[in-house]
């Protein structure tokens, strides 16, 4: 019994030495193994943070401006807001004058207000764009000064069918006083009133 005893301790040794030599001899080899050194560049790009993302372009911004604004012409004055000096009358001219009521209308030198023929004159020739009365001839003559309230002063330069209806058919005065722009005549709508007609030229 102790004979096999013996035998068996052997054996356990011997494993256990071989196992051991094992250790020894794989643990050798690995330190004999040459070390390879990471690339200088891994290194580099490793310790290096990331860049950042390129930042969107800001908007473009437009230049200011001139501070000084475009000169634009300004439109002419509308004839109906011209105020004219009063004309110099004398005591005759008043003498001669006489008051009337009259049905008094507004145009302006447009096509919707002469037609498709208009070309900026009146019936006697001149021009359309300064300030003037339309009346039937037969009850003031042209060159007439007459004065309405509301307007002013001005001359009878034009006249118009109706005009001429209302007279010759009722035997009734109506004037058209003349605006630079269709709705300050649209505006004047119609008006009876009082004017005064200077008859003297």
């Amino acid at each position: 019994m102790a004979l096999k005893r013996l035998r068996r301790a052997a054996v356990i040794l011997t494993v256990v030495a071989g196992f051991c030599t094992y250790l020894v001899s794989s643990s050798c080899h690995q330190d004999a193994r040459p070390r390879v050194e990471p690339r200088q560049e891994t290194l580099l790009l490793s310790s290096v943070a990331p860049a950042p993302a390129p930042a969107a372009p800001a908007p473009a911004t437009p230049e200011p401006e001139d501070d000084e604004p475009l000169a634009v012409p300004a439109p002419p004055p509308p004839v109906g807001d011209i105020q004219l000096p009063e004309p110099e009358l004398t005591q005759e001219d008043e003498a001669k004058s006489r008051s009337a009521w009259a049905l008094v209308t507004a145009y302006c030198p447009c096509r919707r207000c002469c037609g498709r023929h208009a070309n900026g004159t009146t019936s006697t020739g001149s021009s359309a764009w300064s300030r003037g009365v339309a009346a039937a001839p037969g009850a003031i003559a042209y060159g007439i000064r007459v004065f309405v309230p509301g307007y002013g002063y001005a001359l009878v330069d034009d006249t118009g069918g109706a005009m001429r209806r209302v007279w010759r058919q009722g035997g009734m005065l109506h004037l058209d006083v003349r605006m630079s722009y269709h709705w300050q005549a649209r505006q004047w709508g119609k008006r009876l009133l009082k004017i005064r007609v200077y008859d003297v030229k």
